[in-house]
């Protein structure tokens, strides 16, 4: 089935490891596929941790959606993945990327349309943005910073959202997504918190950095239902 509308491609890339690439791919798609795309995520990870979220997701039963459609892929096949994946219709695509992937990261920034970073706040994490912005730059690709796994009991958050600011510079994502036993919980179903507690905290920070993902990288306005605050 041949897509009559544009595919919109947001890869989720840093070159360090253990930043929640995977958690931030999934639950997102989750949150877009709720708000009424049809969504893919191409699994580039050597670990396909994604594609066996996907294996959990189909033994679960408990999916509220057919949609995201999850494959693993190498990088030498990205080319021929994207074609097929807008060839059967899907208008959303989430790129989950493996840390340290200089070999795949010209094929991957050349084909997104947008590049969200995810760092923990932690210092040694934050140094690490600085190459994938590079990458970001060289190929002239928007891209912004998204703090991830932040400790919920403490001002870190706000500590490297400052520092990224005066320092680096860099767009930062409006939401903070903290450190929430519902994300372990609902990667280990193959569900989205969304899904899994749509009422709870981690459910609410993905309904915010979805809407602001959908704002500033061009994705069509939707009705998230945040709760206001």
């Amino acid at each position: 089935m041949s897509n009559s509308k544009p595919l919109k491609i947001i890869a989720i890339m840093a070159q360090k490891g253990g930043v929640g690439k995977t958690t931030l791919s999934t639950n997102l798609a989750i949150a877009a596929a709720q708000a009424g795309h049809r969504v893919a995520i191409l699994d580039m990870d050597d670990q396909r941790s994604a594609e066996y979220w996907a294996v959990l997701r189909q033994r679960s039963g408990q999916a509220q959606s057919a949609f995201p459609t999850v494959r693993g892929e190498v990088p030498s096949m990205l080319d021929r993945a994207i074609s097929e994946i807008r060839h059967d219709g899907h208008d959303l695509l989430f790129i989950d990327t493996a840390p340290n992937a200089a070999r795949a990261a010209k094929a991957i920034a050349t084909a997104a349309d947008f590049i969200l970073i995810p760092t923990k706040p932690g210092a040694l994490d934050i140094r690490s943005i600085e190459e994938t912005m590079e990458i970001a730059d060289f190929y002239g690709k928007p891209a912004a910073v998204v703090l991830n796994d932040a400790p919920t009991n403490s001002n870190l958050a706000e500590q490297a959202a400052q520092f990224i600011a005066d320092v680096h510079k860099y767009p930062l994502a409006e939401e903070v997504i903290c450190n929430r036993v519902a994300f372990s919980k609902a990667i280990g179903s193959g569900l989205g918190v969304l899904e899994l507690e749509p009422s709870g905290k981690a459910a609410d920070e993905i309904r915010g950095l979805y809407d602001w993902l959908a704002r500033t990288a061009g994705l069509n306005k939707t009705n998230s239902g945040r709760k206001a605050a």
